[in-house]
This record gives C-alpha cells, sequence and structure tokens, in this order.
C-alpha cells in the first residue's frame, strides 16, 4: 500500500512545495482519502470526535489567506504552516478555496501536476516500487451541488489526530509522557486533586533534559500534542467554571511552545528556548497547583 503522507518531505523548506503540488494533483483526493483508511490510529490517539477540537482555516491563517492564494504557502511561517498541516479540515476548506479561487498563481501550478504524484519509491527507484493508482477528487457533478465540500469535511474529520501524528513524525520519536496520555485525564477526584495531577504530569518534562536541538524540538512537539489532548479532555472533576479556566490557560501555554517551534525553525539558540521553555512548564506548573490551593 502507498501512502501519499509518507511522501511528506523531512525538511522544513521543502514541505509547502510539496503540500502545494497534492493539493493541486489528483492526488489531492487520495490524501483525504488515506487520512480516512488511518482511522484506527486517529481512534487511539484520541478519544473525541475531531470536529469539537480542530480548527478551521481562517482560524489558522487568518488574513495570511489572501496571500496564500496570491503567492502560494511558501510565504506563510512555520508555526503557522505546522498547525495547517495539522489540521484536515483546514487542508479541506483550503483546498475548496483554491477550486473557487482565480488565482494565477495556483492555476499556473496545475497543468504542470495534471498526473498522479512522484512516491518516495518512484524518487529512488531502487526501493522498487509499484506505480500509485490514480485517485481523483469529487466529481463535478458534486462539486456543483456543493457535496464536495462535505465529502472534504467529513473525511478530513474522520482522521484529525491521524495527520497531526504524521505532520509530525520527523519530530516526534519522543512521546508517553506528561499530557501526552489519555489517561492521564482519566482521573476521577475532587478538582483540587485532579489540578495537582495534572501539574505533576506535567512535571514530567523534567525528568529527561534535551542535549540537543532536535532534542528539545522532540520534548516540545510532545508536549505540545499534549495541550491539544488536555484542550479536547472532558475533565469530569473540575465544574464549567474550572474547565474555562483550565482551557482558556492551556490555550495560552500552547501558543508559547508554538512559538519556541517556531525559533528552533529559524535556528534561533536552541539553549534559550529550551530555558524559556522550562519556565513556561514551571509558571503552569504553578498556576495548576495554586488554582488547586485556592479551590481547597
Amino acid at each position: 500500500m502507498n501512502v501519499i503522507l509518507f511522501d511528506l518531505p523531512p525538511e522544513p523548506e521543502r514541505q509547502a512545495e510539496w503540500l502545494e503540488r497534492v493539493l493541486v494533483s489528483p492526488a489531492a483526493g487520495q490524501l483525504l482519502s488515506d487520512i480516512a483508511a488511518l482511522r484506527s490510529i486517529a481512534d487511539e490517539e484520541s478519544s473525541v470526535a475531531p470536529e469539537a477540537s480542530e480548527p478551521g482555516l481562517a482560524e489558522i491563517i487568518g488574513e495570511q489567506q489572501e496571500v496564500v492564494l496570491r503567492e502560494g504557502l511558501r510565504p506563510v511561517d512555520r508555526a503557522t504552516f505546522r498547525r495547517l498541516l495539522q489540521s484536515p479540515v483546514a487542508l479541506s476548506e483550503l483546498m475548496l478555496e483554491i477550486e473557487l479561487s482565480d488565482s494565477p498563481y495556483w492555476r499556473s501550478l496545475t497543468p504542470v501536476l495534471a498526473g498522479p504524484m512522484p512516491t518516495a519509491a518512484e524518487r529512488a527507484p531502487e526501493a522498487g516500487a509499484s506505480e500509485v493508482p490514480k485517485t481523483g477528487l469529487p466529481d463535478s457533478d458534486s462539486r456543483a451541488n456543493g457535496t464536495m465540500r462535505r465529502w472534504f469535511v467529513a473525511a478530513a474529520a474522520l482522521a484529525a489526530a491521524t495527520l497531526l501524528a504524521i505532520a509530525n513524525w520527523p519530530d516526534t520519536p519522543d512521546s508517553g509522557w506528561g499530557w501526552d496520555r489519555q489517561e492521564v485525564f482519566a482521573l476521577r477526584s475532587d478538582a483540587p486533586t485532579y489540578l495537582r495531577h495534572l501539574a505533576s504530569a506535567a512535571d514530567e518534562w523534567f525528568q529527561r533534559t534535551p542535549a540537543t536541538d532536535q532534542e528539545l524540538r522532540s520534548r516540545l512537539v510532545a508536549f505540545r500534542r499534549g495541550c491539544d489532548k488536555l484542550l479536547a479532555a472532558p475533565h469530569p472533576s473540575l465544574n464549567a467554571t474550572d474547565r474555562d479556566w483550565l482551557r482558556e490557560r492551556c490555550q495560552v501555554w500552547s501558543e508559547k511552545f508554538d512559538d519556541q517551534l517556531a525559533r528552533l525553525d529559524r535556528s534561533d539558540d536552541w539553549s534559550v528556548v529550551l530555558r524559556e521553555a522550562d519556565e513556561t512548564v514551571l509558571k503552569l506548573i504553578q498556576a495548576l497547583r495554586d488554582r488547586a490551593d485556592d479551590l481547597v
């Protein structure tokens, strides 16, 4: 079986071009089909419906949407591109915008890329891969009656967590600690105990000190993924007010981790980024413990 998502280049500078090529090729339909086919992996990563937490295109790229339609994905900053690549819903909406737009940039790509995308095996013939079947977008009747959008969004929602994992494959060997475990949120207790439990799980960040920028990236990606799981978890031990507080704070922490990952992408001094990440984790742990004390 040949999965297009396996061909995502590990080099950040090539990923925007790769995604542009997929979105305007017949492989675009297979892109979402592949995600749906990996539903079993998504189910293991998340216990909630992706629609409840997946951001849309406008939320992710905001005012950059006009730039993307005019110039493609390469002008998009790395943090925004990372979020886009992690959101099947946003990708499906972008495909629809490209389909409906009259952008010379995206039109210029289409004739060149009328055939299927080359696979990793095809780029390296010694691997001996077989030819990939051509898979297209929904037919013109579907586009005319509006079902194309529903098909895109439905397929994307089936595997939101799957693309999140695949988009980070080059960066995510480090997992299974902190909030990056669904069972962390299964504790049933009083609110103070639950918040201290979350603080203790976050403190696992300090059990391993990164020795390189890549190890730091891996740790940050795992913690950021844990933030997404925290945002999606039901937190039955908390009342509505405390749940809202927790999710609001987690959103702030997530943005800090996104910024730190973006700085690593810009090749900033990783030791400085590590100190700031340590400070972020210490502050969030203290915030959780302070809130727990306030509830006693």
